[in-house]
């Protein structure tokens, strides 16, 4: 099976769908698709290979392709720039002539559905709805959504349930169970051995829990330190300047993702404060950090959310109330205090990203129904 995955994304980026995206090629390669990513040829400040910087596998080819770069100018440059992707990627699809057009993107896939033959499939991770996505949806043999919540919403929209998969993201599991002690891991990551660390990966977004970070950092004593890993530059200045005087919190910024498996295994509890406001959160998401908080095989606390309730059962972490510091703090403790239920419960998280969420696992699933 010949498979053109599009996708208008800087490419390496720092954000989570840059793995998502690379992840999932190297599985659809690993399940025997023959695989090229095609992006656009934009300015990146970062330089490295994309395969050295995702520490992904090369038995696919990107394929980068012409485009205006006028992202900078805001939502319409956005467009335009989107659209002149699009002109570009339908052309590589009419060279190539793949089996499968898989993408992320509705402008190129747009294209391809109206001109181009191949099977389309629309891979959708937020409940984004605009003429464009409708008239997507509405063409492609399948819509692939990340959780129960966003299948609600494309069905509300009029999309036949009959064409809709739900395929939560996943893990390579086999990167993050690494062998190592925690203070080995400490040493090389230059964390301090005397306090008990809850440990933060990700983005600093309100709907991710950033300000809840900040609340619970108040409440931790001395012997206790919230260390955040990830953000974007101008979220990471800003959350610093607001923590200003905490000394419980620590803001380290962007790491290498080959860097995470040592960071996870260097704390005593991981958390996922997603705040219960907004649907993207309580009902659409399916973080990447959460099946590797599981993989790594340490206790997780996370907000009691639908989105996290479809993948999580009670004996495999602590749940604690969304937008609620108090609960949060009460759940670490609970988790710091009881080391013998804490570790059943991540090890019971560890069996169920094991057996049902890998790359390599979804990536069948899915090549299955292209078939």
């Amino acid at each position: 099976m010949k498979l053109l995955y599009l996708t208008n994304s800087r490419l390496p980026t720092e954000k989570a769908h840059g793995i998502q995206i690379m992840s999932m090629c190297e599985a659809f390669a690993r399940a025997g698709a023959e695989v090229t990513l095609v992006v656009p040829g934009r300015r990146n400040e970062i330089t490295q290979d994309p395969f050295l910087y995702y520490g992904i596998q090369s038995n696919f080819k990107i394929q980068y392709v012409g485009t205006i770069d006028t992202v900078f100018l805001g939502r319409a440059g956005f467009i335009f720039q989107s659209i002149t992707f699009a002109c570009s990627a339908l052309r590589t699809v009419w060279a190539r002539k793949p089996d499968v057009i898989y993408s992320r993107d509705e402008y190129a896939l747009l294209l391809a559905c109206v001109f181009a033959r191949g099977k389309k499939i629309y891979e959708a991770h937020t409940g984004r709805w605009n003429s464009i996505i409708r008239a997507v949806a509405k063409r492609v043999a399948h819509v692939i959504v990340i959780s129960n919540g966003l299948k609600s919403f494309f069905i509300e929209k009029g999309i036949a349930e009959k064409k809709i998969i739900i395929s939560p993201d996943a893990v390579d599991y086999t990167k993050f169970a690494i062998s190592i002690l925690a203070d080995e891991a400490r040493r090389k990551l230059g964390l301090p051995f005397d306090k008990k660390i809850i440990l933060y990966t990700g983005h600093l977004y309100s709907w991710k829990g950033a300000d809840l970070l900040l609340e619970l950092a108040r409440k931790l004593p001395e012997t206790m330190l919230l260390v955040v890993v990830g953000g974007v530059a101008c979220d990471i200045e800003l959350n610093r300047a607001r923590a200003k005087g905490i000394d419980t919190i620590v803001y380290l910024g962007q790491k290498p993702h080959q860097e995470m498996p040592l960071y996870l295994q260097a704390a005593d509890v991981l958390i996922i404060p997603n705040s219960g406001v907004e649907k993207i959160s309580r009902e659409y998401t399916s973080p990447m950090k959460l099946f590797e908080y599981m993989a790594s095989a340490r206790p997780i606390v996370v907000s009691d959310l639908p989105s996290m309730r479809e993948i999580l059962t009670d004996d495999a972490a602590f749940f604690a109330l969304p937008d609620d510091a108090n609960s949060f703090f009460d759940a670490c403790i609970a988790a710091l205090s009881n080391s013998a239920e804490a570790n059943n419960r991540a090890q019971k998280a560890l069996q169920i990203v094991c057996q049902k969420y890998t790359w390599d696992m979804r990536a069948r699933t899915l090549l299955s129904l292209f078939d």
